[in-house]
């Protein structure tokens, strides 16, 4: 079925060729836009060369109402190239006339931002950034991942401040040969969870990683651990809707702590409209060269 849409008035159109976190937030900002804007938003969920395998049955994570709402496809979405600007041409304007007029004459505006709440020169990027964390309820899910979804929240909701750290390790240490040499701003090291899971001991502590062991191993060191799967059962989720449901759980954190370079957790911190922290940031250079200290102890 076509979802084109209507010519009177232009459209912001979502479109990411890489994995769940890019493409959620571009569907955030894509909602985001149209509701100041006074207009509507499509998804290209399927561009040409897409690079995401484990994505390719959105009605894994969305619902049909919402897919056949918002939803685009390829031949649609290639007939509207002519009267489509993307959104990098009106982020230098100092004033939104140019972009009222281009949707107002029917203009449709491509956005393909994966990592950044987009805002405009003439936006208050604080007061955005503080709206962001509500987009998502805007959202049609899978109703197996909205009940997860509400039982996270509820989970999460009124405890005391939690921290979600993010440690990475599978797919750089867990094939060979390693990549650590490759790729060192993706790994830091287990002292340095450890020591700020004891510096924030009156926090609550989220840990998702993609390799069980290190999980297990912060459990047992630090009794007030916890996964996921401690928060809710997970067991009738497929692969896409776990990954999206522990993305959505970091999200919810008060603080995400993670590796200079990590995707998962970057897109996790901007859905909620706030900053990744890495340990350069919340430790100082003393508690790091303590941490490494006890470690040889």
């Amino acid at each position: 079925m076509s979802n084109a849409p209507d010519p009177a008035r232009g459209f912001f159109i979502g479109l990411r060729k890489d994995q769940l976190g890019a493409r959620l937030l571009m569907m955030l900002n894509s909602i985001r836009l149209a509701e100041d804007y006074g207009t509507d938003f499509r998804i290209n969920w399927f561009p040409r060369g897409a690079m995401a395998p484990k994505l390719d049955t959105p009605a894994d994570l969305f619902d049909e109402a919402f897919i056949a709402r918002h939803f685009i496809d390829n031949a649609d979405f290639e007939a509207l190239d002519d009267r489509t600007r993307p959104l990098w041409s009106f982020l230098k304007d100092r004033g939104p006339d140019r972009l009222e007029a281009h949707l107002a004459g029917g203009g449709h505006v491509l956005l393909d931002e994966g990592f950044e709440i987009v805002e405009f020169p003439w936006e208050d990027a604080a007061a955005l950034r503080g709206r962001f964390r509500g987009f998502i309820a805007r959202i049609g899910f899978h109703p197996v991942v909205a009940r997860h979804m509400a039982a996270i929240e509820a989970a999460m909701t009124g405890e005391r401040r939690t921290i979600a750290y993010h440690i990475r390790r599978g797919d750089i240490l867990n094939e060979e040969p390693w990549k650590h040499k490759e790729w060192p701003a993706k790994i830091e090291p287990d002292e340095l969870y450890s020591a700020y899971l004891e510096k924030n001991r009156d926090a609550g502590a989220l840990v998702f990683s993609d390799q069980p062991e290190s999980i297990a191993r912060f459990a047992a060191a630090h009794g007030k651990v916890r996964a996921i799967d401690d928060l809710v059962d997970l067991s009738d989720c497929k692969p896409v809707q776990r990954d999206f449901l522990e993305l959505f759980a970091m999200s919810r954190a008060a603080e995400i702590v993670a590796p200079p370079i990590s995707a998962f957790s970057r897109a996790a911190a901007r859905l909620s409209g706030q900053e990744r922290k890495c340990f350069h940031e919340v430790m100082t250079v003393p508690e790091r060269e303590a941490a490494y200290a006890a470690a040889q102890e």
